[in-house]
């Protein structure tokens, strides 16, 4: 028997044509404060599904929620993926729910693209190793949008790549054009 491997993709199969999503959401996936932004070509609108003291299931429960809320079949959801670089014993915990956001997403055939955190930084900043400062600071100056919280920051910064990846934002630079080819290469 042929033993057969299956490629896995950082892009998942999407269901539809891009062309057709009006609305745009960037998560930025967090324990204690996921950030979101949502656009839809007009305007931004952007906060945090807070935790306070939550913990375990209930908080992840919680934040699947109130995600579930910003969606429907006209959004394409820009994930920021999982930080290779992460420790802890919160690691388990937001791969959970990084997992159980992209299966409500997979469930509800709602397409998403995962980012890896380097791809957004190249695209915000110009360098893959920013630090969040640096991407709060870009933000401004780029799009001027005064944003306090990093995973707001984040989230908003993936909303940007899923303009581009629409076609809203065609101005692009070059360091962002690039970012976009190394987001191809992760299939």
């Amino acid at each position: 028997m042929a033993n057969t491997k299956k490629k896995s993709q950082t892009l998942p199969a999407l269901t539809c044509p891009l062309s057709n999503k009006n609305r745009i959401l960037g998560l930025d996936l967090s324990l204690t404060g996921t950030g979101w932004c949502l656009n839809d070509k007009e305007t931004d609108s952007m906060g945090l599904i807070e935790t306070d003291k939550m913990i375990g299931i209930p908080r992840i429960d919680h934040i699947l929620v109130e995600t579930m809320k910003l969606v429907d079949m006209d959004t394409l959801v820009i994930v920021e993926d999982f930080s290779f670089g992460s420790k802890g014993s919160a690691l388990f915990q937001i791969a959970g729910l990084g997992y159980v956001i992209r299966h409500s997403l997979w469930c509800k055939n709602i397409d998403f693209i995962l980012v890896p955190p380097t791809v957004l930084k190249k695209f915000v900043t110009g360098a893959g190793n920013s630090d969040k400062s640096v991407m709060l600071k870009e933000i401004y100056k780029r799009w001027g949008a005064d944003i306090n919280d990093d995973n707001i920051g984040d989230a908003f910064g993936l909303s940007r790549i899923g303009r581009a990846l629409l076609e809203w934002d065609t101005d692009l630079i070059g360091f962002q054009k690039d970012a976009l080819k190394q987001l191809n290469k992760e299939e």
